[in-house]
């Protein structure tokens, strides 16, 4: 009687594990195309997206935390193993290099999500690109990200939303040597940005939206922390920011980039990142809502 009870059980138990199997909902399907977004509000602060002309910034990265949803913001099925990250404004996709300026690692990226939740990074990494940047599961490092222009009009073109039906060109099996990689990667050193020798033949036409892992090494240079509180077109609303915050002591830097001449109004710098967290929220906390954190490499 004891072995027919306990067979029973087991029956029991079976037909229970497969109706809580029929009560899972499925996963959402995924419907990738170009996204752009209404202004959102992430841990009490407001992200504004927007078509950014910027191709390079610094800042903080993170890597996502457990619990993604199944989708993207901009509808791909999300996998923490591909090279793929979170940007707070971007339009998605995008095509951009990343790189960790505390070792030189230097990754390949489609970002294709909205994140961190948080003014104190501006990019969040999938853990598989985190690992391969050396980027600790639960830690953050400073990076610098460079938009690859040509890829990312690609990707979008490649999808609804975007300027054109053509087909991204592949960005799949390149090869590369000379640096020790992490398991699964593959390794090139001291590269220039934006280039890569392209192997194997032509890829079908979804392999834009998952990108081959190439990992590259480039020289580490000194760096800082600061923390920039806006950038204006003349150096009135410049001086007047600056005031609001004057007891953090800022700076003016004068910026020429082209024809054109911008002020920044900066705090810092700093060489450690937890006194650039602390002046971030001072300065937010005075009103300064554009405040972030901005990285400063040596020459």
């Amino acid at each position: 009687m004891r072995g027919t009870g306990a067979a029973w059980l087991a029956i029991v138990a079976s037909v229970t594990l497969l109706a809580l199997a029929g009560c899972v909902p499925n996963a959402p399907a995924p419907h990738p195309h170009v996204e752009l977004g209404a202004p959102y509000q992430a841990d009490g602060v407001w992200f504004y997206p927007h078509d950014s002309a910027m191709v390079t910034e610094t800042g903080i990265a993170r890597v996502d935390p457990p619990g993604h949803p199944g989708l993207t913001a901009d509808g791909e099925a999300y996998d923490p193993a591909a090279m793929a990250a979170a940007h707070q404004t971007l339009r998605l996709p995008a095509i951009g290099w990343v790189t960790n300026l505390a070792n030189g690692r230097q990754v390949e990226v489609r970002i294709n999500d909205r994140g961190p939740a948080s003014v104190h990074a501006f990019l969040s990494l999938t853990p598989r690109a985190a690992a391969l940047l050396g980027v600790a599961r639960n830690g953050v490092a400073p990076v610098r990200l460079t938009l690859d222009e040509a890829a990312t009009e690609a990707a979008r073109a490649a999808l609804p939303g975007g300027k054109l039906a053509i087909t991204a060109a592949p960005v799949a099996g390149v090869q590369s040597v000379a640096l020790a990689p992490l398991a699964g990667s593959r390794v090139q050193a001291n590269a220039p940005l934006g280039q890569a020798a392209m192997a194997g033949p032509a890829a079908a036409p979804s392999a834009p939206l998952r990108l081959g892992e190439t990992v590259r090494q480039v020289p580490v240079r000194p760096y800082r922390f600061a923390v920039r509180l806006g950038s204006f077109s003349s150096y009135g609303p410049a001086r007047m920011q600056s005031a609001r915050v004057i007891w953090l002591h800022p700076s003016i830097r004068t910026v020429q980039e082209g024809r054109s001449q911008s002020y920044r109004v900066m705090l810092g710098p700093f060489t450690r990142l937890a006194d650039a967290d602390a002046a971030l929220d001072a300065a937010r906390h005075a009103g300064a809502g554009d405040a972030r954190i901005v990285v400063d490499e040596g020459e």
